[in-house]
């Protein structure tokens, strides 16, 4: 585990639990499985027991778009037959609970390919934290990768005004350069909320978004009816891999360079 200075957000002190910046650089199932994190991490309990965002204020929630979230052709959730990727090359995947959630499977299938995965991620954390903190420059430099995966959003999908977080999510982009991105929308996990992956999804690029709604529809959930279970982790890995393997277009300069949308 490595020590990262990304400082914890007051909102921590109002979840169930809230860890310290967890990472693993091509974490073996050992360093997995420490590096787990209580499903209940993200979120806290409204007034009348049902899950609520940390920092949300409740009663600024649309309906999702459905149109948006038309579902992706998979194989099924078992590791596939993948063209080959890139070997020696670096996947370097940031975000909250649920990249970890999604990075710690998916590490293991890019090792077992013969590329390093390094996860970087806390339970608590926000897209405003991700974009003003000095974490994701210190990453990016210290590990040069040629893939950046971004999951984030989780704990901000009921602010008010999510049209607000425009600027940090242009920053986070804009601190990744040149580099192939991918944003992985957060698999929502109810049919009302803000908005805010719609607002992702129009303001990533260059970064390509990845719609975890689309990419595995009715995904199982945990006791806390949010997070993924053990095996949806495990289905949501190989969904993304596959992903992954069919858009990328590499070039000379870029083995991981993605299709354009």
């Amino acid at each position: 585990m490595e020590l990262v200075l990304l400082p914890l957000s007051a909102a921590c002190t109002l979840a169930l639990s809230c860890s310290s910046w967890l990472g693993a650089s091509e974490p073996t199932t050992q360093q997995a499985t420490e590096g787990e994190t209580p499903d209940t991490a993200v979120l806290v309990a409204a007034p009348d027991g049902t899950p609520r965002a940390m920092r949300g204020t409740g009663p600024s929630v649309r309906s999702i778009d459905k149109s948006r979230h038309t579902p992706i052709a998979t194989a099924n959730a078992t590791p596939p037959n993948l063209p080959a990727l890139p070997q020696g090359t670096t996947v370097l995947h940031v975000g909250d609970s649920f990249a970890g959630a999604l990075g710690i499977p998916l590490n293991k299938h890019l090792k077992d390919a013969g590329v390093r995965g390094v996860l970087k991620y806390r339970t608590a954390s926000f897209i405003v934290e991700w974009a003003h903190q000095p974490a994701l420059d210190t990453y990016l430099s210290q590990y040069h990768p040629d893939l950046v995966l971004i999951t984030l959003g989780a704990n901000e999908l009921e602010i008010e005004e999510p049209e607000r977080r425009i600027p940090a999510i242009r920053k986070i982009v804009d601190k990744v350069g040149d580099r192939p991105c991918v944003w992985v929308g957060v698999p929502l996990w109810s049919d009302e909320h803000n908005g805010l992956m719609d607002i992702v999804r129009d303001n990533a690029a260059p970064c390509r978004f990845m719609d975890s709604a689309a990419l595995f529809p009715d995904m199982p959930r945990a006791h806390d009816r949010i997070h993924p279970t053990m095996q949806a982790r495990e289905d949501w890995a190989v969904r993304v891999l596959s992903w992954l393997a069919r858009q990328r277009r590499p070039t000379e300069r870029q083995a991981w360079e993605l299709a354009r949308p």
